[in-house]
């Protein structure tokens, strides 16, 4: 699923592997859920053409769901 970050929010990152890092999402940016969004804790996030973690309470606090238009 698609969303709008409304508001700046952390994320982690394991980039190389074994090494974390902190990450912020800014506000406008467009991140896509991987994971299943109604579980709870970490979920994965398409950001950046990468993939970084953050707990989906964030996600859902700070961002804003975008639907697909219909083509």
């Amino acid at each position: 699923m698609r969303y709008l970050v409304n508001d700046p929010f952390m994320a982690i990152r394991d980039q190389p592997p074994g090494q974390f890092s902190f990450v912020t999402l800014a506000c406008g940016e467009m991140i896509v859920v991987k994971s299943d969004p109604q579980r709870s804790g970490l979920v994965d996030i398409e950001y950046e053409g990468g993939i970084v973690a953050a707990f989906i309470r964030d996600v859902l606090a700070h961002c804003e769901r975008v639907e697909a238009k219909a083509t």
